[in-house]
């Protein structure tokens, strides 16, 4: 089978190396997913949300209703440069990231009772800089976001639900073979490559060569 232009792990998989490094840096817990406590996984699936796990977890839940789904055709590159497929349309995937936020583990002496609620943020805010960090394509679209309480007598944690797009390219297939061509070395033929950095005075009248740059170095 060969390998799809897209999938969801090239979103799912950055977006939850992001959030476990944020989490470490910070020193709060890591993700609570359906393989166990704190291994950070990201759980993809409207299904996920009856497992009722534990706080702290993120559930990311495929066409959502609220923004639908949308096509543009602006930014379309030509097809024209090596080894890159013509692009038709872009297409606007749309998820609602599910972030639940945990109690106060300190409740017992400190009794924050907002803490859920800036837990639950947190993870907003991480997630969002997840988003921002993938850059390119699939890149970030447009976003909403809602408090949600599915019980009011008894509940563990806040829930806030951030509806998000992610842009990704519709591109045809590169017809045919490539070949790939090595570096040169002492020994071996290939490519080699010879730049020149200059620096440019605001004006243009000077300019002042900065280094040369040779791939591989010789």
């Amino acid at each position: 089978m060969s390998a799809l232009p897209f999938t969801l792990a090239d979103m799912v998989t950055p977006i939850a190396e992001s959030l476990a490094a944020f989490r470490t840096a910070m020193g709060l817990p890591q993700l609570n997913g359906p393989d166990g406590a704190g291994t950070g996984t990201l759980c993809v699936g409207p299904e996920y949300l009856n497992f009722q796990l534990a706080p702290p977890g993120i559930i990311i839940v495929p066409s959502a209703e609220e923004l639908g789904h949308e096509y543009r055709t602006d930014g379309v590159s030509d097809g024209l440069a090596p080894m890159a497929p013509k692009r038709y349309l872009m297409g606007a995937h749309t998820f609602e990231a599910w972030c639940w936020g945990d109690e106060d583990p300190d409740f017992a002496t400190t009794q924050d009772t907002l803490y859920s609620f800036d837990s639950a943020l947190e993870l907003r805010r991480e997630f969002l800089l997840a988003l921002a960090q993938l850059g390119g394509i699939p890149a970030m679209g447009k976003m909403r976001g809602r408090w949600e309480q599915p019980a009011n007598v008894k509940r563990l944690g806040r829930l806030y639900v951030l509806t998000f797009q992610m842009w990704t390219p519709i591109d045809d297939l590169i017809v045919g073979s490539t070949v790939v061509q090595p570096y040169a070395t002492a020994t071996s033929p290939g490519v080699s490559i010879v730049t020149t950095v200059q620096a440019v005075s605001p004006d243009g009248t000077a300019s002042q060569t900065e280094a040369t740059i040779t791939a591989p170095p010789p």
